[in-house]
């Protein structure tokens, strides 16, 4: 046991010291790839790469641990989830077959996953939509190179 135990400390420290830098990585090839070109916005560094995505778990995902009441800033964890769900429980039986119908995907979770991206789809729509609709014109800041 404590021979298995020798291993696996090390082992796992380099093992997320490896997801670490792949994140990192990851990160950073999508930035100098698209930051640039979409926002003329420059180049970050390796170290910049992982600070970003530091900043994003920590905005964004926590780091895991949901301890305490499970509350989230916005109220419950899941409570959309179950708003989505108990509309889509209410849909009869001809509604929820012309859904799943529209739908790609076979498998329960990756219908799921269609139906939230189509309606994230949609908001962007909406948006796009009213931007035009009430004349608002974004601006981009581009930098001089």
């Amino acid at each position: 046991m404590k021979k298995k135990l020798m291993w696996m400390i090390p082992l796992g420290m380099v093992g997320m010291a490896v997801f670490i830098a792949i994140g990192g990585q990851i990160v950073l090839q999508l930035w100098n790839w698209l930051a640039p070109t979409l926002f003329g916005w420059k180049q970050i560094t390796f170290w910049q790469a992982l600070g970003l995505l530091v900043l994003c778990r920590i905005l964004f995902g926590g780091f895991g641990m949901h301890g305490g009441n499970g509350r989230h800033k916005w109220g419950k964890r899941g409570d959309w989830r179950a708003r989505m769900e108990e509309r889509c429980a209410n849909l009869s039986p001809e509604e929820r077959e012309k859904f799943r119908e529209r739908l790609r995907c076979k498998t329960e979770t990756a219908q799921v996953n269609e139906a939230l991206c189509k309606v994230l789809c949609h908001n962007l729509c909406v948006v796009i939509q009213s931007m035009y609709e009430l004349g608002v014109e974004p601006q981009f800041r581009v930098e001089a190179a």
